[in-house]
């Protein structure tokens, strides 16, 4: 009866420290890593919660470029047809956080600036005093 008893103790013991063991999907994955990309934005989305296509023609692009784990470059890209394209750089860095599958981007101010999630970027951007979001899907 001993031994059952030992034996059944010792299984749960077995059970109970595998299921603490870390998984390999525990892992937090580089959040620079996954966010950057050249992401061809396809919607606009006014503060107002309209959602507005690109127009044919027209092109948007924001490319991030991982400087660190937590942290990235951002350049935007504008093309009007028979127009130069308009680079704009984000001079300062953006930083990433994780929260479960999201990563929220912040400017050095701190104040959240986008968001990332399942390959697409969202950017909230003001034009002409009007705030909006800059909706791009990566390849």
């Amino acid at each position: 009866m001993n031994t059952i008893r030992f034996s059944l103790v010792l299984l749960i013991i077995l059970f109970a420290g595998a299921s603490c063991s870390k998984k390999q999907d525990d892992v937090t994955a580089d959040a620079g890593v996954e966010v950057a990309g050249i992401y061809s934005v396809t919607q606009l989305r006014t503060e107002d919660g309209k959602t507005y296509s690109i127009q044919t023609g027209y092109s948007k692009t924001m490319e991030v470029v991982r400087l660190s784990e937590n942290s990235v470059d951002l350049t935007l890209e504008f093309n009007e047809p028979g127009k130069t394209p308009n680079r704009v750089h984000i001079t300062d860095p953006i930083t990433l956080k994780r929260s479960g599958q999201n990563i929220t981007l912040h400017a050095p101010s701190g104040s959240q600036v986008g968001e990332y999630s399942a390959k697409i970027l969202q950017l909230k951007f003001t034009e002409n005093g009007q705030q909006g979001t800059m909706i791009g899907n990566k390849p």
